[in-house]
């Protein structure tokens, strides 16, 4: 990759790194609560907000942040900062900003591949980047895991873990996708069924929780595996949030029994309403 250093980027160079990062990195513009379709082309999303209000135009400063700064980041609803309470930044994009962070200073010190032109940003790899948060920065101490989940570690994996590796073959593109609300009982049979056929149901009963490390281990790995299919497959409004909420700590049991809250209770009101 080119040599250039991000510190001697010009305004422009800055600018289009970062709204390419805010797109394609952190998809903080798909960050809209009705239709995306419904987006005005002036929406802004809570991290450019981030941003702006702190008056972060230098890609070089963004990503030397330590986790102090990071953790100060916030933003204001209103113009004028005296009528509004600072909203601070969304927990998934803290995450996904620190896991960038790292992602960086790896590629230069362990792959020797430093990241450092605007045209390697440019031409980033955002489906090598998102390997590494699963595969290498996930199984690191900079994660705390969700409630009844483990943190995998660098030890050899369980034999429950290896024989579900090497087991059946696995295919998400066999997993039904979500494009409506109105679909979502239909989407859910399926869904489970395909989930027990490839021996990965767990994460979508709510009340499943592993008790022995070896079992936390195999959950993980089944988490990992169904937050990558829901990534695919999750198109509505709701379950995209939820992914959004839910995907840096690769929760697909938090991400499933939230759809299924949600389809209850729109059920539920929708009978109320008749």
């Amino acid at each position: 990759m080119a040599a250039t250093s991000n510190i001697i980027w010009n305004r422009r160079q800055n600018r289009t790194v970062i709204d390419w990062a805010i797109k394609n990195i952190f998809e903080d513009d798909n960050h809209y609560d009705g239709p995306e379709d419904d987006a005005p082309d002036s929406f802004r999303g809570p991290l450019r907000r981030v941003f702006d209000n702190h008056q972060l135009v230098n890609w070089y400063g963004i990503i030397t942040m330590d986790k102090d700064e990071i953790d100060n980041l916030h933003y204001f609803e209103d113009s004028d900062t005296s009528k509004t309470s600072p909203i601070p930044i969304i927990i998934w994009q803290k995450s996904r900003l620190r896991q960038l962070i790292d992602y960086n200073t790896y590629m230069k010190v362990d792959q020797n591949t430093p990241i450092n032109s605007p045209e390697d940003w440019l031409s980033f790899d955002v489906l090598a980047f998102r390997e590494y948060t699963v595969t290498v920065w996930n199984k690191s101490t900079n994660r705390t895991p969700p409630t009844g989940n483990s943190t995998a570690t660098a030890t050899a994996s369980s034999s429950k873990v290896l024989a579900f590796k090497k087991g059946i073959k696995r295919d998400p593109t066999l997993f039904p996708v979500l494009k409506t609300d109105s679909n979502f009982d239909p989407w859910r049979r399926s869904t489970e069924t395909q989930a027990r056929a490839q021996g990965v149901y767990e994460p979508l009963d709510s009340t499943y929780k592993p008790t022995t490390a070896e079992d936390k281990e195999l959950f993980s790995e089944k988490q990992i595996y169904l937050t990558s299919v829901f990534e695919k497959t999750i198109k509505t409004s709701m379950g995209q949030s939820l992914f959004r909420e839910y995907q840096p700590v690769f929760d697909a049991q938090s991400i499933y029994k939230g759809l299924c809250d949600h389809a209850l209770n729109s059920t539920g009101a929708d009978i109320d309403a008749s």
